[in-house]
């Protein structure tokens, strides 16, 4: 899947769970600017402590910004929900995220892609 598909891919939000993403895992990443722009900003969790402390310093923005998380590692659908309760008019989907890896070469989360952009 190319990553101008992800606004297509999103709609097939994941129903089971656990959500595994093999080539993703919690890391620190470089800044870097993107060639793919994504029509909205992404922001790319899993249920780990390092990405709920993500969430909660950067709510406030991720909100004015209007990005969708996608939660790309998470054991059950009630891990889902205290994601989701950390930044409640944030909108989530848990997602297989390997895509990011595939197209993107990213292999650490948590991150944000914005304005053609990808950070931390």
């Amino acid at each position: 899947m190319d990553i101008k598909n992800i606004p297509r891919y999103i709609k097939k939000s994941i129903k089971r769970f656990p959500v595994v993403s093999s080539m993703l895992s919690v890391g620190k990443l470089k800044s870097r600017k993107i060639k793919n722009r994504m029509p909205r900003a992404v922001c790319v969790v899993g249920s780990d402590k390092r990405s709920r402390r993500w969430i909660k310093n950067n709510r406030s923005a991720l909100k004015s910004i209007n990005a969708l998380c996608m939660v790309v590692n998470v054991k059950s659908k009630d891990h889902f929900q205290s994601i989701k309760s950390l930044a409640p008019n944030v909108d989530f989907q848990a997602l297989n995220g390997d895509v990011f890896y595939k197209e993107l070469k990213i292999k650490h989360y948590p991150f944000l892609l914005n304005k053609g952009y990808i950070r931390q």
